[in-house]
């Protein structure tokens, strides 16, 4: 993936999560409340986050344990499985922090050896969500009381939309100027 694409993607990201947050819509209040333990959630997230990681696993180099892949691939295809069935609380949270991790590896890499003030807007976020996932890795209830607390005032989730638009919008305009 090119920077420009991944600039592009990711303004769409933000894009679409100010535009949903924007609207402040009874349906979205009620879906972003339930799913830190929402079990749906959960599993789809996880077997895409799982699914992806397993591919990665598979498509290993000989550097890298390749020689262990078909080891390697039922181990963490058994853990995937037995994380769903026994640690469902807040699975949904860690499925999707997985799957931002897995994510932010293809942003970079699409960064990597570009010129720094090309890339400077992209990768910031990026970084800043890295940290995010593997704080909420550690203690995905935090997702939930943000959640609680940004929905109690009309203006927080408005704010915080707004600024996901207004950066969206920058990073789609960014690779214009590459």
């Amino acid at each position: 993936m090119s920077l420009s694409l991944a600039t592009y993607f990711l303004g769409f990201l933000f894009l679409l999560t100010g535009a949903v947050l924007v609207s402040g819509h009874e349906q979205v209040r009620y879906w972003t409340r339930r799913f830190p333990r929402s079990e749906t959630a959960a599993w789809v997230l996880m077997a895409v986050a799982g699914g992806w990681f397993l591919w990665h696993v598979w498509n290993l180099g000989e550097a890298d344990f390749g020689q262990f892949r078909g080891i390697l691939f039922l181990i963490f295809a058994t853990l995937a499985v037995l994380s769903c069935v026994y640690a469902k609380d807040f699975l949904s949270v860690r499925a999707a922090c997985i799957l931002f991790l897995l994510l932010a590896n293809v942003f970079l890499s699409a960064a990597f050896m570009q010129e720094p003030r090309s890339r400077l807007f992209m990768v910031t976020p990026v970084y800043f969500g890295i940290i995010l996932a593997l704080y909420l890795t550690l203690s995905p209830f935090r997702l939930r009381d943000f959640i609680e607390w940004i929905w109690q005032e009309p203006f927080r989730f408005r704010l915080a939309g707004g600024s996901c638009l207004a950066y969206g919008l920058f990073l789609l305009i960014l690779p214009l100027s590459y």
